[in-house]
C-alpha cells in the first residue's frame, strides 16, 4: 500500500512540476525529473512484485538528508551513486587520493549530465 501511495504522489508532483515548469524552469524541471524517475521506479517495482522481483528504491527519501554528503552520497539516485563510487571514485582515489577521486567522480557525473 505504501508503495502505491508513494508512486501516485511522485507522479502527481511530477505532473504539477511539469505543467508549471515555465515559471521556474531550473527548479521545477529538476523536481519534474526527480519525481518522475521515482514514480517510474515505483511503477516498475509494483509490476515486478507479483513475479517475485524485489529491489531497493532508486532514491531513499533524499529530503531527509541531514547533510550534503548524506544527500548526494546515500540518498539521491542510489544506482548512479553506486556506479560512480565503485567505478570512478575508488579507482581514482587509489591513484590520486580522495580529493582526486572526488573530482573524478564529479567530472564523470558532469559529463553524464551534459551528454543528453
Amino acid at each position: 500500500e505504501a508503495l502505491i501511495l508513494r508512486t501516485l504522489v511522485f507522479f502527481s508532483v511530477a505532473a504539477a512540476a511539469g505543467a508549471n515548469a515555465y515559471r521556474a524552469p531550473l527548479v521545477l524541471g529538476a523536481l519534474f525529473l526527480a519525481s518522475g524517475a521515482s514514480g517510474f521506479d515505483g511503477l516498475a517495482r509494483l509490476f515486478a512484485y507479483p513475479f517475485g522481483a524485489r529491489w531497493g528504491a532508486l532514491q531513499d527519501d533524499p529530503w531527509k538528508g541531514k547533510s550534503l554528503a548524506e544527500f548526494w552520497g546515500a540518498r539521491w539516485n542510489r544506482v548512479v551513486g553506486h556506479f560512480l563510487r565503485t567505478q570512478v571514485f575508488r579507482p581514482a582515489a587509489r591513484r590520486l587520493g580522495s580529493v582526486g577521486g572526488t573530482l573524478a567522480g564529479f567530472s564523470v557525473s558532469a559529463l553524464l549530465h551534459f551528454y543528453p
